[in-house]
């Protein structure tokens, strides 16, 4: 029901030993991506080894995100009714 924004690292990180030797190494695979209210992904980042760094960005359309979140029900289907135990410490 909202845009989301996910980050993710790309390259190769190499953690050593005190020593200076490799003790462990860790790929990370970017794809780094922006989706729309329901999902579907507008804007990706390739995470090519030629193109490490790459910068997204979009536009975020607020009556749209409106549109979608009125025709999904998600307000008019809730029981706050069936809330109350959700309020105590202990769930009882």
């Amino acid at each position: 029901m909202i845009p989301v924004v996910a980050s993710n690292r790309f390259g190769t990180e190499i953690l050593l030993n005190e020593d200076g030797t490799e003790k462990q190494r860790i790929a990370f695979y970017g794809r780094s991506f922006i989706t729309d209210e329901t999902g579907a992904i507008v804007q990706e980042a390739g995470g090519e080894q030629h193109q490490p760094y790459t910068i997204l960005s979009t536009t975020v359309n607020p009556s749209a995100n409106r549109v979608t979140r009125s025709a999904w029900g998600l307000f008019r289907d809730r029981r706050p009714d069936l809330y109350g135990v959700l309020q105590t410490k202990d769930g009882c």
